[in-house]
């Protein structure tokens, strides 16, 4: 991920939405599996969903999603991913119900 915006046009984006719903405390320290999937991938936008859930026990604590949208940053309007953007997320597609 590339920190010049010549080299990465696609980080040059704003957060649209993101919530977060808590479900279940996570007291003191241990490892949480995050499962992290792409809901939409639009033109110009796309939303993630997310999960954060105990490794040992299986206990969802949180779950939610963020939505983005690419901007060009001339104009600071809407502008479409690139495609190297579209392959590379492409493979985080939800293609079912299992991911939630």
């Amino acid at each position: 991920w590339e920190q010049n915006i010549a080299d990465n046009p696609d980080q040059f984006h704003v957060v649209r939405e993101f919530h977060i719903e808590f479900l279940a405390p996570f007291k003191g320290t241990g490892e949480l599996q995050v499962s992290l999937w792409l809901d939409h991938l639009g033109a110009t936008s796309c939303a993630y969903g997310f999960r954060f859930e105990s490794s040992e026990a299986g206990v969802v604590h949180a779950r939610g999603h963020r939505t983005i949208v690419r901007l060009n940053p001339e104009s600071l309007r809407p502008t479409p991913w690139t495609d190297w953007f579209r392959a590379a997320h492409t493979t985080l597609i939800r293609r079912d119900d299992a991911a939630r």
